[in-house]
């Protein structure tokens, strides 16, 4: 559904409210924003049998945030429909590589924290785990924030969002092998 800048809806206008003031620096806001995404990401990977959810929702998540970084206000596109699209593209991309991975069947999955195997179904979040794990998501993101820089977040948000090398080159201004090089430092930051 198109809709023009002067029939947006109240939370699309909130949103992007929202997305100003974590753009400027109130990356706590990021909570409100997550909050009213979030059950659109789990149905969204709800659908998608070939990856583990939790993970899917995690991709998902990472591309709300690049969509919150990335969104140019100047565009004639609400934040509901690039935020929609950087969680799908996230999305994509997560279970591609998720795809090339080999699988480890269930029974021989061991936990590293506890003196016997359990099986996954034994281990499935409770409502709580899953608040500590968004809580534990978005401390990950402020870590993040701290040891890269602003052209390199920006980098690593159009990356998250599904952008090859050259678009991100076109989209900055610059050549791919700068993007390359941004990239291969992120790596090693992020590493540490």
């Amino acid at each position: 559904m198109d809709v023009t800048p002067d029939t947006k809806s109240e939370v699309e206008t909130d949103d992007e409210v929202l997305v100003n003031q974590i753009q400027q620096g109130k990356g706590e806001l990021f909570n409100q924003i997550a909050d009213r995404y979030f059950s659109v990401i789990c149905a969204r990977a709800k659908n998608i049998t070939t990856t583990d959810t939790d993970d899917i929702i995690q991709e998902g998540l990472v591309g709300l945030w690049s969509a919150v970084q990335t969104y140019d206000f100047g565009k004639n596109v609400t934040f509901r429909t690039y935020a929609f699209k950087c969680i799908e593209n996230a999305i994509i991309s997560g279970t591609k590589r998720g795809l090339g991975k080999k699988r480890i069947p269930y029974e021989h999955i061991v936990y590293l924290d506890s003196d016997s195997s359990h099986h996954i179904e034994d281990n499935l979040p409770s409502p709580e785990d899953s608040v500590i794990q968004q809580e534990d998501y978005l401390c990950m993101v402020e870590k993040i924030k701290s040891v890269l820089s602003k052209k390199e977040l920006k980098v690593l948000s159009y990356y998250l969002a599904g952008n090859s090398y050259q678009q991100i080159a076109q989209m900055m201004n610059c050549d791919t092998k700068s993007i390359d090089n941004s990239i291969q430092r992120i790596r090693r930051k992020l590493r540490k």
